[in-house]
């Protein structure tokens, strides 16, 4: 059996620490996990040094200068340190659903397990009703379509909407500036629709890569573009999830994150300066390639598979199931179903006798 750990890099809020063990939450083993306590704040690591220590979970305070980058990197040394074979990597502010944690507990112990999986089409929320977890207002934090670049309305809206707010035109055109070629580079060189892409599974030889440092926003983007590049070049087995239903669960509701802190609340763009011009090296040194997108992961599901996401209740894919009387139903299956758990689910159902598959399609809600 391959071993796999999953390494939570936290820094606050021992709240968020806490719920990735939780049955409502992701649920994770305590003797699969490992915290990483990545912070400045010392009440805070006593807070999370307790909790580990009470619980019998393994954990490990690493150097912090503040950056995301500095303390995903330290995850990653200490992975390459450990015996582990595999590891799924969390930010502590956000979860992975009871349907992540079995996909990546699948791919570790399958007989051909990638090197790195990235999300695409990311999840999230915004909003939490009443701190219960089952009223959430849903999010698509980093899909776009990026038709808006065509459209000329969409930043004199855009400028008309924050003039009121009281921005000045020297700020706003700046922050159309840098949004737009943002935009421009990511839609020629990142996955469709998409703006960010974010690492979950690994090997140790992906470990090897780290993330670029001396950036507050976007690290993660810059990473998934290293590791592209090695699956373009035959190097490493590289692939995107469709996140339908989600496995991991981004939390835009913290407003101490570091996005959050960086941005302004989202109005402030200065990090693109710095994001473009390692992006624009990368770019001269061949490895982004345009229009070049990543495989899609493939899982074998057992068939009646149920999916737990926790409550999320997304929007799944489905196949079109024809009863014999030609009614229609709907049967639920991830989006990221293998060929092979299609074929045995149809054929499961086909054998209770209660009707047969005339049409299959796969397709988010």
């Amino acid at each position: 059996m391959k071993k796999i750990k999953y390494y939570i890099l936290t820094s606050d809020k021992i709240s968020l620490l806490k719920r990735h063990f939780s049955k409502k939450y992701s649920n994770i083993p305590k003797e699969d996990a490992v915290v990483v306590i990545n912070t400045l704040d010392e009440k805070y690591f006593n807070k999370a040094k307790s909790f580990c220590l009470e619980n019998d979970i393994e954990f490990y305070r690493t150097e912090c200068d503040g950056t995301a980058a500095k303390g995903k990197n330290s995850v990653l040394e200490l992975f390459l340190k450990s015996d582990n074979e595999y590891m799924v990597h969390i930010d502590g502010d956000d979860y992975l659903t009871p349907h992540g944690v079995w996909v990546y507990n699948h791919l570790s112990n399958s007989e051909s397990p990638p090197d790195a999986v990235f999300l695409w089409r990311q999840k999230g929320f915004c909003k939490s009703y009443e701190d219960d977890f089952h009223k959430v207002e849903k999010s698509n934090p980093y899909c776009i379509h990026y038709g808006i670049l065509d459209n000329p309305n969409y930043f004199n809206l855009f400028k008309m909407s924050v003039l009121e707010d009281g921005w000045s035109n020297e700020s706003i055109d700046e922050y159309i500036l840098l949004t737009r070629g943002f935009w421009e580079f990511q839609s020629e060189y990142c996955e469709p629709y998409t703006q960010h892409c974010r690492l979950t599974f690994l090997s140790r030889k992906a470990a090897s890569i780290k993330f670029p440092e001396g950036i507050s926003v976007g690290e993660d983007t810059l990473h998934y573009y290293l590791l592209k590049n090695e699956n373009k070049m035959g190097k490493l087995n590289v692939f995107r999830n469709s996140e339908y239903p989600p496995t991991y669960i981004y939390d835009q509701t913290n407003s101490k994150s570091t996005v959050v802190k960086e941005t302004d609340g989202g109005q402030n763009c200065s990090w693109i300066k710095k994001w473009l011009e390692i992006a624009n090296k990368y770019k001269e040194s061949g490895i982004v390639h345009k229009g070049y997108e990543l495989p899609d992961l493939k899982v074998d599901y057992p068939c009646g598979y149920i999916v737990d996401d926790c409550g999320y209740d997304s929007d799944l894919c489905y196949f079109d199931i024809f009863e014999i009387d030609g009614t229609k139903s709907q049967i639920y299956y991830p989006m990221n179903a293998s060929e092979s758990s299609i074929i045995a689910e149809k054929n499961r159902l086909k054998n209770k006798g209660n009707g047969y598959v005339h049409n299959l399609s796969i397709k988010p809600n």
